[in-house]
């Protein structure tokens, strides 16, 4: 149907009656057909199909997923104080401890007070197995902790970070083949 055809009965204009070309003819074909509109719009809004609801779900759960807010984590320097994002934070720790030879980050998790000031940080790694635990323990603690008071600064964590902020290590697992660390 194009744009000057006007519905009427059950038909197109031309198959079986003329249009009325007058403008009451006109009016009354706009008003006919705003009438089937609001007919059919408020039918679709009474049908509910089930199947879209759980799409939905699914949406928002996705959607959810790809957008992450991150935690602001305080940060002070010399000029003053500013607020740096968790994620930024996550990420700074993990490349410190990339160079370990035997063990690797499997997680890093933050853990902020109510000022946003950093109180514990949380890393569990995969050890190499036959490496000293408690060894590789310390050195991520001391590596987190050197990594978090280059980017957050030492006014921000007090004198040292290890002593300011918890770092807990946990190790998650053994790695026999140390090429998969």
């Amino acid at each position: 149907m194009t744009g000057e055809e006007l519905p009427t009965g059950g038909g197109p204009v031309g198959a079986g009656r003329a249009a009325d070309a007058s403008p009451e003819g006109s009016a009354l074909g706009s008003a006919l057909g705003a009438e089937r509109l609001a007919a059919a719009t408020a039918a679709m809004r009474q049908h509910t199909d089930h199947g879209w609801e759980q799409v939905r779900g699914e949406v928002v759960a996705a959607a959810m997923r790809a957008f992450r807010p991150s935690t602001p984590v305080r940060a002070v320097h010399g000029a003053g104080s500013f607020t740096v994002a968790s994620e930024r934070v996550v990420a700074q720790v993990r490349r410190a401890l990339d160079p370990l030879p035997d063990a690797s980050a499997d997680a890093v998790r933050l853990a902020t007070g109510e000022d946003d000031r950093l109180e514990r940080v949380t890393v569990s790694v995969v050890a190499a197995y036959g490496s000293p635990l408690l060894g590789v323990a310390d050195e991520v603690r001391r590596r987190t902790a050197a990594a978090l008071e280059a980017l957050l600064g030492v006014e921000a964590l007090g004198s040292a970070a290890e002593a300011v902020v918890e770092v807990d290590v946990h190790i998650g697992g053994v790695e026999v083949d140390p090429r998969r660390l």
